[in-house]
């Protein structure tokens, strides 16, 4: 019998839900499953349990890390095992929701030749109250850039081929390792499919804990992973996430708040073109057009962009790999890093060394362009190497 879902549980020392996590995918109505567990070195009763309950069901198959690992790298040796056409990650602390779960998850990818299916998910809190987060209303499809988390990768179903095809595995990080699983799998697909189900019950009592700065190193590590994989794709609710889960990371040491502060300054930039995608006007494609022109008839010379809104973040982001781009003036954006330049005022340009610079000047404002022609004058710029 083929199987059709490989469903992948790291463990470690958690002999006291174990059991319930188990239980309930043996519970499951989808039959042909393989249940990879891979014990991550547990110095708990956790192994005996694994070994229990796979004398009671052949479908379980046991693994082991030689040393304790993580769960990013027990997951992987689960995907290098696993033979499922799609695959499921459940930790080893939760429990699907109920025994339909899996069921309907591999029916509707195999429905719509889905790569990935989500269905919604219930929190079980400290308390014991069980509230479903309910993201999904119905049975449809929807684009990854409608997509607005790089969280709850576990509430899914993944197509193996589009794993094995791009061998997509965890990072070597000790946290927000599924993160960058679930953002590096979704740059290979543009939608997914969802279930008004809950799939998933989240054990909260875990994530309630202080993290030290070593930890958060790691954090800002995996997101640091995912933005640089989402800024040059059209992932824009992704990218706007882990933006805002890094611009809330707090430290305690001055050095990583600095790192930060410098990715920030960084990648804020990849916001600013996304805001600028498809937003020209008419004039402004006009402006552009004729700007690009002159750009190209002489790419030997220095150039300097003045003013960064739609307008020169587009030309820019045309014009970066083959003209010499040297300065950047914005006063609303100054101190921004665009690359390997940082925006500037024009207080700290001296056009004196610079004469030969040449400006493109990109305020659409008639008024205000004017006005900053006049103080380019002033400042010693001739005007043949103004251009608007």
């Amino acid at each position: 019998m083929e199987i059709a879902v490989s469903i992948i549980v790291p463990v470690y020392n958690m002999e006291r839900h174990l059991q319930e996590c188990l239980d309930s995918i043996r519970s499951q109505t989808l039959h042909n499953i393989e249940i990879i567990c891979i014990d991550d070195c547990s110095n708990d009763n956790s192994q005996a349990i694994l070994k229990k309950n796979k004398e009671l069901d052949s479908r379980f198959l046991l693994l082991s890390t030689s040393v304790n690992s993580g769960a990013g790298i027990a997951r992987n040796l689960g995907l290098d095992a696993a033979s499922g056409e799609y695959i499921v990650f459940i930790d080893p602390d939760d429990y699907y929701s109920n025994n339909q779960a899996l069921n309907l998850l591999y029916s509707t990818a195999k429905k719509y030749n889905s790569s990935a299916v989500a269905g919604n998910f219930s929190r079980l809190n400290p308390s014991g109250d069980i509230i479903e987060v309910k993201n999904f209303n119905k049975e449809v499809k929807i684009t990854i850039n409608e997509y607005s988390t790089t969280y709850y990768y576990w509430r899914f179903i993944f197509s193996r081929d589009i794993i094995e095809s791009n061998f997509i595995r965890f990072p070597n990080l000790r946290r927000y390792q599924d993160p960058v699983f679930l953002v590096e799998f979704f740059s290979y697909i543009d939608f997914i499919y969802t279930i008004d189900m809950s799939v998933y019950t989240y054990r909260t009592s875990k994530k309630q804990q202080l993290f030290s700065d070593e930890i958060k190193k790691t954090i800002m590590s995996g997101i640091e992973l995912n933005l640089k994989k989402l800024l040059n794709t059209n992932k824009t609710n992704l990218y706007r996430f882990e933006t805002n889960n890094l611009k809330n990371l707090s430290f305690d040491h001055s050095k990583n708040d600095e790192h930060k502060k410098q990715l920030i300054s960084t990648l804020d930039y990849g916001m600013l073109k996304y805001k600028i995608l498809d937003t020209l006007t008419e004039e402004e494609k006009k402006l552009f057009s004729r700007m690009k022109t002159i750009v190209k008839k002489h790419n030997d010379n220095d150039w300097l962009i003045y003013g960064f809104g739609n307008l020169g973040i587009s030309l820019y982001e045309n014009c970066k790999n083959y003209a010499n781009i040297k300065n950047i003036i914005d006063t609303n954006l100054a101190g921004l890093k665009v690359d390997n330049l940082e925006i500037e005022n024009i207080e700290n340009i001296n056009f004196s060394t610079n004469k030969k610079i040449n400006i493109l000047l990109t305020v659409a404002n008639t008024e205000a362009r004017n006005g900053i022609i006049g103080t380019l004058l002033s400042a010693g710029v001739q005007k043949k190497h103004i251009f608007t």
